[in-house]
Parts: C-alpha cells; structure tokens; sequence
C-alpha cells in the first residue's frame, strides 16, 4: 500500500510529466498515446514511480532501424546512444527493449526502443533551506495540497514540482540529442527520401 509521501509527490511528479509531454507535444509532432515525434523518431515520456526515498522516470525512443544505412544495426545505435547519454548524465538504467505492436497476428509489428530510467532523489531537487527561504520571500497564495496544512509542507511542494520539471526538461533534451546525433551520423539519405 502506497505511502502518503507516495501519493502526494507521485500526483506532483505526474503533474510535472503532463506537463512537459504537452510542451514537447506542442514543439514536435504529436502522435497519438502522448507520444511525439522528432525527425523520424518517436518518443515517450513513460511510467513514473515515486518509493520512500526516491523518483523514477522512464523515457523511451524507438529505433528508427528501417532508415539507417545498411549493415548498422540496433544493438550498434543502441550502443551509441547509450555512450552519449551516460557520457553526461548517468541514468538509473538503459537498455534495448523489443516490442510486439498490433491487436492482430497478421499486423503484428516488432518495434526496438532505447527505454532510459532516470532516479531522482528529493533531496537533490530541494533543501529544506532552500524551501524556507522561497516561503520567506513568497507573498503569493500557495497552492492547497490534500493533507498539506503547513506553508512550508504546500512551499515544499511548489519546490519538487519546478525542480523535477526542469531536470526532466534537461534529461528529455539530452536524450533527444543523443538520438539526434546518432541517427543523423548513421542515416541512410535514399530511404528517408522515400518517406517525403
């Protein structure tokens, strides 16, 4: 059974998700389950997780295997992503994932995907010090929180929202990036051009 902590950072955590999903869906070309797509590749903001201690986001990026050059393969693109990725920022975990897509036998597609889970501990994202001092120098109305009554409790949250939105925004650019650059080093021009 969920914690209260559990409940209340999970909902801002999600909150900070949508949020960003939205904005990226906004910048990019939306598709449909709140995915997006950047020059040919296709992205997700997956699950959220939130333990006693600690944060978990997934993000994931489909392979874009049909349009590398010949003899590149996935486990190769995967590699080198995964270089960039860990090269700046160290992620919770990374590894290839295959998918099967379709309801039916006969539309049954297999899909790789770079699947990325970052950790975020609360105590990164804000201090307590911090938060008194944001309270002290705030003299807007504070949001209500469901079982917050104390200004420092709902300032707090106010925090861990902003922080985990701009740390997500900074981890999803990195991962783009490093997608970006993978797949435009290892692009196959002619079969791009048969998709325009």
């Amino acid at each position: 059974m969920a914690t209260f902590r559990q409940h209340i950072y999970g909902d801002i955590v999600n909150s900070s998700v949508a949020r960003l999903r939205e904005e990226l869906r906004g910048t990019y070309t939306p598709k449909k389950a709140g995915r997006f797509i950047d020059n040919n590749i296709t992205y997700d903001i997956g699950k959220v997780r939130v333990d006693d201690t600690d944060i978990y986001v997934e993000f994931s990026s489909k392979i874009p295997e049909e349009l590398l050059v010949k003899n590149y393969t996935k486990e190769e693109y995967f590699k080198e992503v995964e270089s960039l990725i860990t090269k700046e920022r160290k992620p919770f975990s990374i590894e290839m994932e295959d998918l099967v897509v379709g309801a039916k036998i006969m539309d049954q597609k297999k899909r790789d995907f770079v699947r990325v889970v970052y950790k975020y501990v609360d105590t990164d994202l804000y201090s307590d010090k911090d938060v008194a001092k944001r309270l002290k120098d705030s003299s807007s109305k504070l949001p209500e929180y469901p079982g917050v009554n104390s200004p420092f409790g709902r300032m707090l949250l106010v925090c861990l929202g902003e922080a985990i939105y701009d740390t997500l925004a900074k981890d999803v650019a990195l991962f783009i990036k490093s997608n970006d650059n993978v797949f435009k080093k290892h692009l196959s021009k002619a079969k791009v051009e048969k998709l325009d």
